[in-house]
């Protein structure tokens, strides 16, 4: 799945996606809330970026990226880990291969989330032991 392209008003340069792809990806998260910041056709580039890498980074997981923040949001759950370093890093600092999406929920959450993936065909294969902070630890397919 692919982003739409961003507006091309200001910077005639950033009409080819590719090249606006490469700077951006050159960026921290700080960077590209500064630049966001600078006028509304930035602020929609950036937006059009993080979009593109949330569809990147979720895409191997999950049909859509909709699918996925559709349930972090009824579970109140988060992605964290090596996807989660993806968004908020510079690409060129990302020299790993994401091979698994970190998702923690709370305790009481767990049992919404496991019916959640149950219900779009996935399957639980493992379930590990609830931590300390109550969190557990599952691994799907």
């Amino acid at each position: 799945m692919t982003s739409p392209n961003p507006p091309i008003r200001e910077f005639p340069l950033f009409a080819n996606t590719d090249l606006l792809q490469l700077v951006l990806e050159h960026c921290d998260m700080k960077d590209l809330l500064t630049f966001a910041a600078t006028s509304s056709t930035n602020a929609e580039h950036v937006w059009w970026y993080l979009k593109h890498q949330l569809d990147a980074t979720c895409t191997p997981f999950f049909p859509s990226t909709e699918h996925l923040t559709n349930i972090l949001s009824a579970c109140d759950a988060i992605v964290s880990g090596s996807a989660a370093l993806r968004m908020v890093l510079p690409t060129n600092a990302c020299n790993w291969q994401s091979s698994d999406l970190d998702i923690y929920i709370a305790h009481y959450n767990h049992a919404q989330l496991y019916t959640l993936l149950d219900k779009h065909h996935y399957k639980i294969v493992c379930n590990g032991e609830f931590n300390v902070e109550s969190y557990s630890t599952s691994c799907i397919s």
